[in-house]
């Protein structure tokens, strides 16, 4: 199938809330994982990254999206690169996963829950201080299971 959209039946809607949504942990899953190899930033360093996109399943939010692009390759950061290969390996294992970490393995399914805060937005124009707006990051993501244990009370033994 080939694009071809008859403009006269599209409603197009005049705006679109973007801002961010609360800080806190929702159950998700994740709808896409694009690798995108072989990047070059504007320093010169190359660089290889996974673009994901999760859906928020439940609550006030859900149908809303969220996006990451965890570093698993970073020719001039080793920091950058074990940060990005932890959360990817996390969101492989928390999906209940098996074998390598691959597109296919990210995109499972299977809900898992990401605990997200607010960016603020980075320097516009320095010479105002004006900012890019605010923005939700993904900052850890692990099983329900084991969000669910982590809730549950103690029982004491007596």
């Amino acid at each position: 199938m080939s694009l071809n959209i008859d403009p006269n039946e599209i409603e197009i809607q005049e705006s679109y809330d973007n801002t961010p949504i609360p800080a806190g942990d929702y159950v998700v899953i994740c709808e896409k994982a694009v690798d995108e190899p072989n990047r070059q930033s504007q320093q010169g360093a190359s660089y290889s990254r996974v673009n994901l996109q999760f859906r928020i399943l439940e609550g006030e939010h859900a149908n809303k999206c969220l996006f990451h692009a965890p570093i698993y390759n970073h020719s001039s950061s080793e920091k950058a690169t074990k940060i990005g290969c932890e959360f990817l390996v996390r969101l492989h294992n928390a999906a209940g996963c098996d074998g390598n970490v691959t597109p296919e393995s990210l995109q499972s399914g299977k809900p898992v829950s990401v605990r997200v805060k607010i960016q603020e937005g980075a320097i516009r124009d320095a010479s105002t201080g004006e900012r890019y707006a605010a923005s939700n990051a993904i900052s850890s993501v692990s099983s329900l299971a084991k969000e669910a244990s982590a809730k549950k009370p103690s029982v004491q033994p007596w």
